[in-house]
């Protein structure tokens, strides 16, 4: 498969992240908090808004002072009908794509995870980790505590363990209740500060998105994902940038109707996908391009999707 292709398969997979402005925002406050000396924060924001995709995209971007790696590990807190000590300590082994020993107990279960941490840790002289919790809303006050030890072992070590909390507005709520004594230790330690991640919500937001298919430096310098997917067409010398107010225009007629303060990420990423490869490539350029933007818009089924649910 040539360069060109591999760009487009790249597409068609959906095998890309891209660094919106929402998500080098959130890098810069992320990396500000690490620089501080804060323990933990949480970033909250609508399911199918990106977040998971944003925390993938800057694991390989958070850096100390120097420039060297900060390690993150991303991991999923488990629904469970009665949590154990055991089963938590497997379920971010299961996280961390680390094997599963047959037969162990929860201090050998903890043990393997501050080793993983330790070693990852020499990757820069800080000794700083980051670990990433989606679907944090799940968690108890069992499980903090279960943290708390994690992140005493490694101090005692002297690794600075950093907790990334991600999940919906019931964890920001969350943040509100926690100011009881008991949960003080928890709250000092994993919410020290907040970010609302937002999905698109302006033209300027829009176009940002749309002009990175056009950027060739995202997908790897020679060819720009729109040319990849539209250089036998009649669009060929098209920029996606230039659907912006197409894109706008249906949005704010079609889609903050029916209950969206912001565009979900996903589902505008689904409409890009199917205007470059289906729409476009079967359409002459003299075709409507409003009416190609409201097909691919219904194609990715937003329309049938509940905002309250999100």
């Amino acid at each position: 498969m040539s360069d060109i292709e591999d760009v487009r398969q790249k597409v068609v997979l959906s095998e890309y992240l891209l660094p919106t402005p929402q998500v080098l925002a959130l890098q810069e406050r992320v990396t500000k908090w690490v620089w501080g000396g804060l323990t933990g924060g949480i970033m909250t924001g609508l399911p199918r808004c990106g977040k998971t995709s944003a925390i993938e995209w800057i694991s390989s971007q958070i850096k100390t002072r120097s420039g060297q790696s900060i390690p993150l590990f991303p991991a999923e807190a488990m629904q469970r009908t009665q949590m154990t000590d055991r089963k938590f300590w497997l379920g971010m082994l299961l996280s961390l794509r680390y094997p599963l020993p047959k037969r162990s107990t929860a201090i050998e279960d903890m043990s393997r995870i501050i080793n993983i941490m330790s070693e990852a840790s020499l990757k820069n002289d800080e000794s700083r980790v980051i670990l990433s919790i989606d679907e944090a809303q799940r968690l108890t006050k069992f499980e903090y505590d279960l943290l708390i030890d994690l992140h005493n072992h490694l101090y005692a070590s002297g690794i600075r363990l950093f907790v990334l909390q991600v999940g919906t507005s019931e964890l920001a709520e969350r943040r509100q209740l926690l100011n009881e004594p008991e949960f003080a230790h928890i709250k000092g330690r994993f919410f020290g500060d907040s970010v609302k991640f937002l999905s698109p919500q302006s033209k300027e937001d829009i176009r940002a998105v749309l002009s990175l298919y056009d950027d060739k430096s995202i997908w790897g310098g020679r060819w720009s994902a729109t040319y990849a997917c539209l250089r036998e067409t009649g669009w060929a010398d098209t920029k996606l940038r230039s659907f912006a107010q197409e894109f706008y225009q249906m949005y704010r007629t079609y889609i903050t109707p029916i209950g969206f303060s912001q565009w979900p990420i996903s589902y505008l990423a689904a409409a890009i996908h199917i205007l470059l490869l289906d729409l476009l490539p079967n359409h002459d350029d003299d075709t409507d391009r409003l009416d190609l933007v409201e097909t691919a818009i219904k194609g990715t089924s937003i329309y049938d999707a509940d905002p309250e649910a999100l």
